[in-house]
């Protein structure tokens, strides 16, 4: 079940939805490598219990999810507040997973098209991804960047004219309201889509796709006003939905450090910062990494990860653990409760830049 969470199944999907627990690993994925080589301690139980908090906010502005609860030691599903010690077992809705099958170097999405509607019980196959503002290392920068080297002044107007910019913007800079764009979720390298294509291969009719664009919208809302409550930065993030019982909803878990990009005065303590450390100290990986996509795109392979010539390293060995004590840090603060005996945020992050 993914690269760092397990699924326990308890009762599979069928007609009618099923249920299981995931458990939250302490691994760590970038660069859809899926598992690198160390564990971050501590991790899973925070983004665990982050995830909750938000689903349980999204669910209170009235948008079902597909979260049933935390697991205790019993096995019982409860809320976040309820918890006396950390958990990193979550109680979830199972629904369909229908992969799109890959053949002739493309994915084909014809069972969606031509269930538009009438599928129920599955999970959307995108990514809904919203951004509040363009912190270093954005994508949308770095497009910009390449839009500028090669002098195509109509599309760097075109892009900023989306953004809501006026002039050309400097890592940090925050728009005036979300950009959205949306990629593939069961393709082996997440791909950008349209929104008409989108739309045509979600298996959703046009006002069940315009609810799962709310379903994102208030995601983002609700991360956001939490994080400036507690004076943090909330610059992007995603979301994703399924369709169960006839409804829109958000699945998986929104508003963690893996999830989301959120800065603490000024610092980035997400997964983007294994991702940077990766690119400083990893250069040949990069490298890799791009010779390896481009021989899949020749071959007309799905995954590029059997032609990848170099494996990532593993930490310098004192990073794992200070991330995973700033992740903990950061759950005591948004879920409001110092569940997790470590040092406070600030002197986490402190301890994490020096030791970088």
């Amino acid at each position: 079940m993914g690269s760092v969470k397990s699924l326990r199944v308890i009762r599979p999907p069928g007609v009618e939805p099923g249920y299981g627990i995931w458990t939250f690993g302490d691994r760590y994925s970038v660069f859809n490598l899926k598992r690198m080589p160390d564990l971050i301690p501590g991790a899973g139980a925070a983004r665990a219990m982050m995830g909750a908090a938000t689903m349980e906010m999204v669910e209170a502005r009235g948008i079902p999810t597909t979260y049933r609860g935390m697991v205790d030691g019993n096995d019982d599903d409860c809320r976040v507040g309820s918890l006396r010690e950390p958990s990193a077992e979550m109680m979830i809705t199972l629904l369909h997973v229908h992969e799109p099958p890959f053949a002739d170097g493309r994915y084909d999405y014809a069972s969606y098209e031509q269930g538009r509607g009438t599928l129920d019980n599955y999970v959307v196959p995108l990514e809904l991804i919203f951004r509040n503002g363009l912190p270093a290392g954005s994508s949308i920068l770095e497009r910009l960047e390449q839009l500028k080297s090669r002098s195509d002044t109509a599309a760097v107007t075109r892009l900023m004219a989306d953004l809501g910019l006026e002039k050309f913007p400097a890592p940090g800079t925050m728009l005036p309201t979300p950009y959205c764009d949306i990629t593939t979720k069961f393709e082996a390298d997440d791909r950008p889509v349209t929104r008409e294509e989108a739309l045509r291969i979600s298996g959703l009719t046009e006002q069940d796709f315009r609810r799962a664009e709310q379903v994102r919208d208030t995601a983002n809302e609700v991360i956001t006003a939490r994080c400036k409550a507690l004076g943090w930065t909330h610059y992007d993030g995603k979301a994703e939905t399924v369709r169960v019982r006839g409804q829109v909803a958000l699945g998986d878990v929104a508003g963690t450090p893996d999830e989301n990009r959120i800065y603490v005065d000024g610092f980035d303590p997400t997964k983007e910062f294994l991702r940077q450390h990766h690119r400083r100290h990893q250069p040949r990986l990069l490298e890799a990494i791009r010779d390896a996509k481009a021989a899949a795109k020749i071959a007309g392979a799905k995954d590029f990860r059997p032609f990848l010539q170099a494996q990532p390293e593993p930490l310098p060995p004192e990073i794992p653990p200070l991330v995973g004590e700033v992740y903990q840090a950061m759950a005591n603060d948004y879920i409001g409760r110092r569940v997790f005996d470590v040092r406070p945020l600030g002197e986490a992050i402190e301890r994490l830049q020096e030791a970088d």
